[in-house]
């Protein structure tokens, strides 16, 4: 199947199979907001419903492939550099992205309806403005706690509100995989979760200084 340039307008609600570049702005006109990719990249289809983007088998070079990402911004434009699954069985992945104004950022990952109902199945860390591998812990960094800056809506999607220039999510959805229904995830594997972290921290920071050393942040 051919695959041509995406050219997204304000008007524009969908695009099947198409690639696009750093330069493809996807705009939410009703909330005053705009998304780009840091990198070349290709979808299956991309289409505007609720004021959210839906990407479809998204691909962006320096990552790996994704099925499934709703993204919306409010009163800000994002500049997504990586977005990142791993441990495909586990449902697990990672995003880095900049963003300019003091907006709300919107991401669903398309994960079990579990995810967003049982905090026992469920791995999150969200880091505001800092670096996950800049401290000394063994989580890999210091995440912003729920309530501060970012929440979780049942359907599985977080919205951030308190990101001033960036912002990292780290995921992982263990609904098949929970070994003991009494602990979570990661209590009962402490190690793994540290260097799923520590993995994606090193490949997402990698990628967001190769961005700032060709390019400045979310565009204006």
């Amino acid at each position: 199947m051919a695959v041509g340039l995406l050219s997204v307008s304000s008007g524009s609600q969908a695009q099947t199979a198409a690639s696009f570049t750093p330069d493809t702005p996807f705009n939410i006109p009703d909330c005053n907001g705009t998304i780009y990719f840091a990198f070349n990249g290709s979808c299956a289809q991309a289409r505007l419903e609720n004021s959210t983007w839906v990407f479809s088998d998204l691909q962006l070079a320096y990552s790996t492939p994704v099925a499934s990402l709703r993204v919306g911004t409010k009163n800000c434009n994002i500049t997504i550099t990586s977005f990142s699954v791993f441990l495909a069985s586990q449902n697990a992945g990672a995003v880095h992205y900049n963003v300019t104004g003091p907006g709300i950022q919107t991401f669903n990952f398309g994960l079990s309806p579990a995810f967003g109902l049982n905090p026992k199945i469920r791995d999150l860390m969200v880091f505001l403005d800092s670096d996950p591998l800049t401290q000394n812990n063994d989580s890999g960094g210091q995440s912003a706690p729920e309530g501060s800056g970012w929440t979780l809506s049942e359907d599985g999607t977080i919205t951030v509100t308190g990101a001033a220039a960036e912002a990292f999510i780290f995921y992982s959805d263990h609904s098949s995989q929970l070994i003991d229904s009494d602990l979570p995830f990661y209590q009962s594997h402490p190690v793994l979760m540290a260097s799923l972290v520590l993995v994606a921290g090193v490949v997402l920071v990698g990628v967001a200084v190769k961005v700032k050393s060709t390019r400045p942040g979310g565009k204006p």
